[in-house]
């Protein structure tokens, strides 16, 4: 079982810490970005971020990257370009 005082340096821990104001920055982005943009045209950017992060993961992570990742963010991408047109 978990101490009081171990839970209190979780939370105070600077990875965490760092990672819910990186958070709270991005969803204050999104809901500006939401004031400007009509839905159907911000929302379907969300979707890249499936593109990205396997991306990055690749060349600053040195992740493998299998085909059917780059068959998955074509396809991504495709559908966001889809439904972007009018």
């Amino acid at each position: 079982m978990i101490s009081i005082q171990q839970f209190i340096r979780s939370l105070l821990n600077p990875t965490l810490i760092t990672a819910l104001v990186v958070y709270g920055i991005a969803t204050i982005m999104w809901l500006l970005v939401l004031k400007q943009t009509p839905l159907r045209i911000a929302y379907p950017f969300a979707a890249l971020a499936f593109v990205f992060v396997p991306f990055l993961a690749h060349y600053l992570l040195h992740e493998p990257m299998p085909w059917n990742t780059l068959a998955g963010a074509l396809v991504i991408c495709l559908g966001v370009w889809i439904s972007a047109l009018r």
